[in-house]
């Protein structure tokens, strides 16, 4: 495995009820301090949002830790949930929040204000590197010739065909949800696992778009134990 050329993490995370405090947030005074700390910019929303839950949504803004520049690519809040897109490992996607989260309760001017901290947190990790695995081997071609041969026939255009395999999915499905985020409305959904060939790249050089419900460490590990299985 080499280092990922393309990293990004989305940390999604959700607040009891009222925690957020979205009428402050969305002053003018709180918008300009946020859009200033960390070089955002106010995104508009779609019509076909604006009738929906209200929202607050920040995009293409920078975060310096520790001599490197990280791109905020986006931030949505609404009145429970904040979501933060950031093209880092999921360790930085973490202090980015550390350092947002004090923003939010220095802005927060109620009497008992929210300390931010969510009931639950979950990644989303993609990341776009080259890998030791090849896909026909790891999910196998069943009838493979009879499929190539059929399309040959009817859609071949006159070209010889090869069937390949460009991606593996694995459906991920959380079972036993904990009681206290069914108490608090919470549900976790079946989430994606995926490997797939990167498009407009040779095959040959086994690149692949990867995309993990982990962490990132997590995700990369995952990619580990995938490749040791072609030593």
């Amino acid at each position: 495995m080499r280092e990922a050329k393309y990293l990004k993490t989305t940390k999604v995370m959700i607040f009891p009820s009222d925690d957020i405090y979205l009428a402050g947030l969305n002053s003018e005074a709180a918008i300009q301090k946020i859009t200033s700390t960390f070089s955002l910019v106010r995104a508009p929303l779609s019509p076909q949002f604006l009738n929906q839950i209200p929202q607050l949504v920040f995009q293409n803004g920078v975060f310096e830790y520790n001599g490197n520049t990280y791109i905020i690519d986006q931030i949505s809040i609404d009145d429970r949930k904040i979501i933060i897109n950031i093209l880092s490992p999921s360790s930085v996607s973490d202090l980015f929040f550390n350092e947002f989260r004090k923003l939010l309760v220095s802005i927060d001017q109620r009497e008992e204000k929210s300390s931010y901290d969510p009931l639950i947190s979950t990644y989303e990790t993609t990341c776009i590197l080259k890998l030791d695995i090849k896909l026909d081997r790891l999910i196998g071609i069943i009838r493979a010739k009879e499929i190539e041969e059929l399309i040959s026939t009817k859609h071949s255009h006159g070209a010889s065909i090869s069937l390949i395999p460009t991606s593996v999915r694995f459906q991920i499905s959380y079972n036993d949800i904990p009681e206290k985020y069914i108490k608090n409305k919470i549900s976790i959904s079946d989430k994606p696992f995926l490997i797939e060939l990167r498009e407009k790249t040779n095959p040959d050089d086994q690149i692949y778009y990867t995309v993990s419900p982990t962490d990132s460490d997590t995700h990369l590990e995952i990619l580990k134990a995938l490749e040791k299985m072609f030593e």
